[in-house]
């Protein structure tokens, strides 16, 4: 779980160019982030090459981005670029 818009960046910008990064942006009280998370959980115990992340909108710092119409939201990162 990233708490805030600075990890988010770390956590894209300092991994290793090789690694496929998934971000999960998401709110508690949105129908599907649940089962999104769930999912993303069980992969990322399977996938061990891929680094999952996930941070609510509202800790983003650019929650105007990631209105409660847009989630979840995945974001794919790998050297980084989106």
């Amino acid at each position: 779980e990233l708490e805030n818009g600075e990890q988010f960046l770390e956590a894209v910008e300092k991994e290793r160019k090789t690694i496929t990064i998934i971000v999960h942006i998401y709110e508690d009280e949105i129908k599907g982030c649940e089962a999104l998370n769930n999912s993303l959980t069980c992969l990322a115990a399977e996938y061990s090459t891929v680094k999952f992340c996930k941070i609510k909108a509202s800790n983003t710092g650019a929650g105007d981005r990631f209105s409660t119409e847009v989630l979840p939201t995945l974001l794919v990162y790998r050297g980084g670029e989106l």
